[in-house]
């Protein structure tokens, strides 16, 4: 995959968001806003810290789907424009896609 294209899964997961240093609030009528429905996300603690970014706890207070978990793990990526030493954007994008993919179990237990 070429730099700066995003594969079809990151496509295909990518959410309208407004993103605060306090919450998250995900949009799912891409049409407009008002009205829509939406998840509120609040940031609880920080889990951990790396060279490239965060990984937050944040707990759902207001749920658009039923049977969406209420804690969740986010990595905040700090954007370093112009540094050829930083992160590959799009490959940490298709691994967060890919690994926030629901689980398939191989037995009949599930």
């Amino acid at each position: 995959m070429a730099p700066g294209t995003r594969s079809e899964l990151v496509q295909d997961t990518e959410l309208d968001a407004d993103v605060t240093p306090t919450h998250t609030e995900h949009f799912f009528n891409r049409r407009g806003r008002s009205g829509g429905p939406r998840e509120v996300w609040t940031r609880q603690s920080q889990l951990g810290r790396g060279g490239f970014g965060t990984v937050w706890l944040e707990t759902c207070q207001q749920l658009y789907r039923a049977g969406t978990p209420s804690l969740r793990a986010v990595k905040e990526i700090r954007i370093q424009a112009g540094n050829s030493n930083g992160p590959d954007y799009d490959r940490e994008l298709e691994a967060f896609a890919k690994f926030s993919q629901p689980k398939v179990s191989d037995n009949n237990d599930v």
